[in-house]
């Protein structure tokens, strides 16, 4: 690197001098009017980077440097030139950004994106973070830089809020006192708007930039690497009070580890509590009962890693897709409880969730469950309280497809009777979709499946069908029980209903449905 005196090499008015003030090595940036391909010179202290305006221009909007210009401007201060021309670029580099982490929060927790709030602030940390993870040889570098942010919340905030106007104004993002999140067009925009595999092709890009930086100007990226090497490693530390998640108790951090035995169930070593396991073969669900008879559900997301579920899984495909990972399922149950209350259905409140840890916290519900109800109509031991409560059951699950979503489980254990209205308890195979005719087709196939080990009347067994389809009908389209009824599904559930029953089932529905048909 050559030391050279810069004060012939343009007019000041075709000048904006820009700097970066890092420890002991300051990086001043002489953005040039025409100037051609970026030039670095060593200083007494620092260095000095110079540009031309289309090349800075060009990176923030087509990442010709691969976003290198885009990580230093947020940073900078104006020394001397053209205001005006400084704040737009900044303004951009901070939007780009903004927009970079969105889609990886996005990426990374799904339906639940538009439920978490964070302080401005945080975009540009986590920016710098996940840069720091990915260029290894400039990991000190951004590591400070991500640091730096966060002491430079006073003047970087507002300037972060005025960047994401264009934002706001298109209904993606909104800002609630002082907290910035996604909404739920901007979170589905963002999911249907690229391949995820291409977000993830965002984390190699900074790779491929060195080296195409290096063929035009390796003294660059040396000094880069300089700035990294003269700055001490940090220990990266989530900020615990920059990330929140809503619950029904109120906002909770995002990233908070406890244990939830003994801070959110406030439980002394003295205090005498009742824990009971509930059922289910994938995850640890425990119900907690205090001394002040307070009730609450406890659930851990563990992975499928037992083989039994294979066979399922793979018979599945191309009929519905189960998500195997336990944060996925999580994610899954949060959000879609979320979904559910917000249209009205009737769900268990959210008291506290922990993505790291796998764990959700939520309401006791406690009632008739549809499984017995199912039973007892089949039985002929039914009330009319019992017809109405399956009726209103499968209505409001037609209202839940009306709306998009999918249950993915919807077996009757998971529906829960209570003051007179259907809970909706087991989310976490539940998505946005249109295969409606699964949920259906589980809900009929659970009846073959308990005809095989109950006793039932047949007239009763019409009966419990019939309800079955005016309670949907309501609500939804009649023609979902002629796809349910339908041999891909047909295929699945003969490995888990006996052959008479399961006939016997098919039989009576598809006489039902050609009745309902014949006199539409």
């Amino acid at each position: 690197m050559v030391r050279e005196d810069l004060s012939t090499m343009s007019s000041r008015d075709k000048e904006t001098l820009l700097l970066l003030d890092i420890d002991k090595c300051p990086l001043h940036i002489l953005v040039i009017e025409g100037w051609h391909s970026p030039r670095v010179l060593k200083l007494k202290e620092g260095y000095k980077l110079i540009v031309g305006r289309r090349d800075v221009e060009a990176d923030i909007n087509e990442g010709r440097y691969y976003g290198m210009f885009v990580d230093l401007l947020p940073l900078t201060i104006l020394v001397r030139g053209d205001r005006i021309f400084f704040d737009r670029v900044q303004l951009l580099a901070l939007r780009r950004m903004v927009e970079e982490v969105l889609k990886f929060m996005v990426l990374n927790y799904r339906f639940m994106a538009a439920h978490i709030l964070v302080h401005p602030i945080y975009l540009l940390y986590d920016y710098y973070r996940r840069k720091a993870r990915t260029l290894l040889p400039f990991r000190s570098l951004y590591t400070y830089f991500s640091h730096l942010s966060l002491s430079k919340k006073a003047i970087l905030e507002p300037k972060i809020l005025k960047s994401i106007k264009p934002l706001e104004e298109e209904a993606l993002v909104e800002v609630k006192n002082g907290l910035l999140s996604l909404t739920d067009h901007g979170m589905k925009k963002m999911l249907s708007s690229q391949p995820m595999f291409t977000h993830y092709m965002n984390l190699v890009k900074p790779l491929v930039g060195i080296f195409h930086i290096a063929r035009s100007d390796m003294n660059l990226l040396l000094a880069l690497q300089n700035l990294s090497l003269k700055l001490p490693l940090r220990e990266e530390e989530e900020p615990r009070d920059l990330t929140f998640i809503e619950t029904d108790l109120g906002l909770q951090p995002l990233n908070e580890e406890y244990e939830v035995k003994v801070r959110f169930l406030r439980i002394s070593e003295h205090e005498d509590v009742k824990v009971r396991k509930l059922g289910g073969i994938l995850n640890t669900t425990y119900l907690v009962e205090k001394m002040t008879g307070e009730r609450y559900v406890v659930k851990i997301f563990q992975e499928w890693t037992d083989v039994k579920w294979l066979p399922l899984m793979l018979w599945a495909i191309g009929s519905y897709f189960f998500d195997p990972l336990g944060k996925n399922r999580l994610i899954n149950e949060y959000s879609m409880t979320r979904a559910l209350r917000s249209i009205g259905v009737k769900v268990p409140r959210i008291y506290h969730v922990s993505i790291d840890q796998k764990v959700i916290v939520k309401e006791y519900i406690e009632g008739d469950l549809l499984r017995d109800i199912i039973v007892r109509i089949a039985r002929g031991k039914s009330t009319e309280e019992d017809e109405e409560m399956v009726y209103k059951s499968m209505s409001n699950i037609a209202y839940i497809h009306r709306k998009g979503i999918v249950l993915g489980d919807s077996n009757p254990n998971n529906v829960v009777l209570k003051d007179g209205e259907p809970f909706f308890l087991d989310l976490e195979q539940a998505r946005w979709s249109d295969k409606a005719s699964w949920d259906v087709a589980m809900i009929i196939f659970f009846i073959a499946h308990h005809l095989s080990v109950v006793r039932f009347r047949r007239d009763s067994l019409e009966k419990l069908l019939n309800l079955i389809v005016d309670g949907y009908q309501e609500q939804g389209d009649i023609g979902v029980f002629d796809k349910a009824l339908s041999l891909p599904y047909l295929r699945i559930y003969f490995l888990f209903s006996a052959p008479h029953s399961l006939y016997l089932t098919y039989r009576s529905m598809t006489k039902i449905l050609k009745r309902r048909l014949a006199s539409a």
